[in-house]
């Protein structure tokens, strides 16, 4: 497939895409009905301070979380241009707003046709672009080269499902990435498969993964320990779930209520990755006859609460710092997992499914090393949370090899800095 087909198709699907978000995706969120122009229509953007400017594209909350560190950095760095943030989600919007302000300016980024990439790239005069991890826009990448505009992808991976599907448009992925200024990938595994793909190796330089050195500050390690001692008097184990998915939670409550049945005072403390699934998690839940409360609705679990329910943003990264014991989800379905190391960086042992193609590199580094349990099902899980409950030495065992991964990996972020200075 060369750019032209690619882009004749995309104008074909946008009023699809278009009603699927006005009428789907808004169900889950009715933020996804607002800002549409910026999406899908030559837009009006305001005009920014400084005459050019730098733009980094976060996907979603997690990536924004990840790159904290370095568009602070580059904001600092870059006092007589503009830094603009886009994400694709209502959620990495406010993630942005949360972090930076009025220090960046926010918008989603455009549906890649041509006519609204060219429209948003001249207006807003951009000429240095960075990208987190694999987010490759063929039009968006093509007119900044047009525009000699410098591109570089960051914190940059490519799993062995994503390197499959890129290959079977073998000619549109060589273009867009030999228009790459610079690669920084996370390991050598990745370094070898973008060069596989068609870009130059000398682009390509193994730096680590971002989101070993992001670690959590002495705050959120604070909050974490002051919610821990008030939970304690009330309820005995506390374990979370973490960014669950469809298919996981009913798994997780059913091992949850047999860990009840010899530990009667635990607690879930259940953060489902997406909010539109509440009505069905709240009918589990009363199925399995367990109280619940909101944390939007109570800053603390009830006493006689069972679970307490995550349906805040932002926070899941050190509430893990609040438990026993951690499982990280969108691994017992086959989406590939969550970020292992949001548990790790506070001290919580993690037990996650064999689905985590997302994070392979550290979920092999950290399983290899004993610092995390892989479950297979519903029953694997009850007894491997059980295990490390009533095995307070395995626990601490599996924190400290996490914690010896972390601090191994924790300069990514400082060698990144530095090939970025090159560039703006």
């Amino acid at each position: 497939m060369n750019r032209h087909i690619y882009s004749i198709l995309l104008i074909i699907l946008k009023p699809f895409v278009f009603i699927y978000f006005t009428l789907i995706k808004s169900r889950k969120n009715e933020a996804y009905k607002l800002r549409l122009d910026e999406r899908f229509s030559s837009f009006r953007y305001p005009k920014l301070k400084e005459e050019s400017s730098i733009l980094f594209h976060c996907a979603s909350v997690g990536e924004t979380i990840a790159a904290k560190d370095i568009i602070n950095h580059i904001v600092n760095s870059s006092k007589n241009k503009n830094v603009i943030v886009t994400s694709t989600t209502p959620t990495g919007s406010e993630q942005v707003r949360k972090l930076f302000g009025d220090r960046v300016s926010h918008f989603y980024l455009p549906f890649d046709t041509p006519s609204t990439v060219k429209n948003f790239i001249t207006s807003l005069n951009i000429d240095v672009a960075f990208f987190m991890e694999t987010e490759l826009w063929p039009n968006l990448i093509h007119f900044l080269k047009k525009r000699n505009a410098k591109i570089i992808l960051v914190n940059a991976r490519l799993s062995n499902k994503s390197y499959k599907g890129y290959k079977k448009i073998g000619k549109l992925t060589s273009l867009m990435l030999q228009s790459l200024d610079c690669v920084l990938a996370q390991d050598e595994n990745d370094k070898q498969r973008f060069i596989s793909l068609g870009i130059n190796e000398n682009k390509v330089h193994v730096v680590g993964n971002v989101k070993y050195s992001n670690l959590t500050n002495n705050n959120d390690l604070y909050s974490a320990h002051q919610l821990r001692t008030l939970i304690i008097q009330n309820h005995e184990n506390i374990i979370i779930a973490g960014s669950t998915h469809d298919g996981e939670d009913e798994i997780i409550i059913s091992a949850f209520h047999e860990i009840k049945s010899k530990y009667n005072n635990s607690l879930l403390i259940l953060a489902p990755r997406h909010q539109n699934r509440m009505d069905k998690i709240e009918k589990t839940l009363a199925k399995h006859q367990l109280n619940y409360s909101y944390r939007s609705t109570s800053d603390l679990p009830n006493k006689n609460d069972d679970v307490y329910i995550i349906d805040t943003i932002g926070e899941l990264s050190w509430l893990y710092g609040v438990a026993d014991v951690a499982f990280v989800g969108g691994s017992m379905i086959p989406h590939g997992g969550q970020n292992p190391l949001e548990p790790a960086r506070v001290g919580t042992p993690i037990i996650m499914g064999k689905s985590n193609f997302n994070f392979s590199t550290i979920c092999n580094t950290m399983i290899k090393s004993g610092a995390m349990l892989i479950v297979n099902n519903g029953d694997d899980l009850k007894k491997n949370i059980l295990h490390l409950l009533q095995n307070k030495e395995t626990s601490s065992a599996m924190v400290e090899k996490a914690s010896f991964i972390i601090e191994k990996n924790k300069y990514a972020i400082e060698k990144t800095k530095r090939f970025i200075d090159s560039f703006i």
